[in-house]
């Protein structure tokens, strides 16, 4: 069940959200905020909560459902039933529970007695199989961590909401799950692949029609081997908090302090890397590659709260994000581009699926994206900026890599469309930013009906404008050529 409450926008609702961004810090939870409006394309809304009662996580093929406090611990025999309904159809290889938070330590593997101290459901996800055994369409429903992810989706998906789902981040490591790519960096065995809460109190803000709420859930959970009922009425909505910890060099190791690099590439090694890209791209192996070096600072005082508000202001951005994803790991950041929205609408009876609304209306799922290629400063002024957004639609160049995003983009939504439903609607449209210009192509299609949201997310991992053309030969060669994972 849920409940809403009308949260009131001039006076109330800012409130709210800066009191989220101070308790992110120290609290488990995530912040979606959008400053920049495009119609038909970016409208401006805020959505955010902190104290989940459930996190989902996973690295490669091992995965766990925590329950983060008692609510959470009220919904995993249900989440339970079902991750064995995933052991029995060979998606997954085992199931357990064990114990992390409560005061006692055990564990239970695939047993079907009900263990009601547990805390954690293990999960271990089955090999798939072999690359040429299955069809490209097929690819994103072989066996995953996002197998884990459908399961859950589905468990709390309900037509009637639309606020309640999972939150959180995917790594960019998801994509060797499905891509068949010889790994060479060395991995940090701590990273996860991918961190989603889902949350029982989310705060809405809606700017454009000047409009706020928060809802809250409760769950009423019957699990079928035993027929007991539990609910989390009444349970208080709670948290533990994790204070941010500021980077300190340790003064009685010097070998640990002379670790630290600012940088993971030597000067001038990066512009090797690009050379050989070309000589890639001489030799026909790629048309694109995307490559990156990664910079760090200490942050000894600062703490995450603060990066987030500067990089609000100094630029913002259709998708600004302030995550705080546990084990000192925060992710902050703002991005002009959407990788993949999925919405259902009223469509065309030519792509019709089987999916149709009380009045015979199509119910269809479109998927659109927006690739991004073709940059260029701000200018001084109006006038400069004019003459910059001329130089950049002139630039044959720039038209021509935008040109091969989209088409890699239109080749992965036919994997999964409707044919011929896959169009380039919108075609080197001018967006301009705090300080850079970008042209953008919006692509849409209509999936069918077999496969969902997912299945669109998964067939774009990841977009060539971070990775590069021929996709696969683009990732190995980021895999080879940068010096640390992403």
């Amino acid at each position: 069940t849920s409940s809403v409450r009308t949260v009131e926008f001039e006076k109330e609702a800012p409130t709210r959200i800066e009191q989220m961004v101070d308790l992110l810090d120290d609290h488990k939870g995530v912040l979606l905020t959008s400053s920049y409006e495009f119609p038909g394309r970016y409208a401006r809304w805020s959505l955010g909560f902190v104290d989940p009662p459930l996190e989902i996580s996973g690295r490669s093929s091992s995965g766990q459902i925590r329950a983060l406090n008692e609510r959470g611990l009220v919904l995993l025999p249900l989440i339970l039933e079902q991750m064995k309904e995933l052991q029995e159809s060979n998606v997954l290889v085992s199931v357990e529970t064990t114990t992390k938070l409560l005061s006692t330590s055990s564990t239970s593997k695939d047993d079907d007695e009900s263990d009601s101290s547990y805390d954690t459901i293990l999960l271990q996800v089955a090999p798939p199989p072999p690359v040429g055994t299955f069809t490209e369409e097929e690819r994103s429903r072989q066996p995953s961590l996002f197998s884990v992810v459908r399961s859950m989706v589905d468990l709390f998906r309900s037509a009637s909401d639309h606020q309640l789902g999972l939150y959180g981040g995917f790594g960019y490591d998801l994509t060797f799950q499905f891509e068949p790519i010889d790994l060479v960096q060395e991995r940090n065995d701590e990273q996860r692949d991918l961190l989603l809460y889902v949350p029982d109190r989310i705060l809405v803000v809606d700017q454009d029609k000047k409009n706020a709420w928060e809802v809250e859930y409760d769950f009423k959970v019957v699990v079928n081997n035993d027929d007991t009922t539990t609910t989390t009425a009444g349970i208080d909505r709670v948290g533990s908090v994790e204070p941010f910890e500021p980077f300190h060099d340790n003064d009685d190791n010097d070998d640990s302090s002379s670790q630290f690099l600012s940088r993971d590439t030597p000067v001038g090694d990066f512009a090797k890397s690009v050379e050989l890209a070309k000589r890639e791209f001489a030799v026909g192996n790629l048309f694109e590659a995307v490559l990156s070096q990664t910079f760090r600072e200490k942050l000894t005082s600062v703490k995450p709260s603060l990066l987030f508000r500067r990089l609000r202001s100094r630029n913002p951005a259709p998708y600004g994000f302030f995550m705080n994803l546990g084990e000192q790991e925060y992710l902050v950041g703002a991005s002009p581009e959407m990788f993949v929205r999925c919405e259902y609408v009223m469509g065309d009876d030519k792509y019709t699926n089987d999916n149709i609304n009380n009045d015979d209306t199509p119910v269809l799922l479109r998927v659109e994206t927006c690739p991004i290629s073709g940059t260029v400063a701000r200018g001084a002024d109006a006038l400069e900026d004019a003459q910059r957004v001329k130089s950049l639609m002139m630039n044959a160049k720039e038209e021509s890599e935008l040109t091969m995003c989209t088409d890699v983009d239109r080749n992965d939504k036919s994997r999964i469309c409707v044919p011929g439903s896959v169009k380039v609607i919108g075609r080197r449209q001018i967006e301009m930013y705090s300080r850079l210009i970008h042209t953008v192509d919006h692509v849409e299609g209509y999936l069918r009906n077999e496969f969902d949201a997912l299945d669109a997310f998964l067939c774009h991992t990841w977009a060539v404008t971070v990775t590069g053309a021929p996709k696969t030969w683009a990732i190995q060669f980021v895999e080879e050529h940068e010096r640390s994972p992403r």
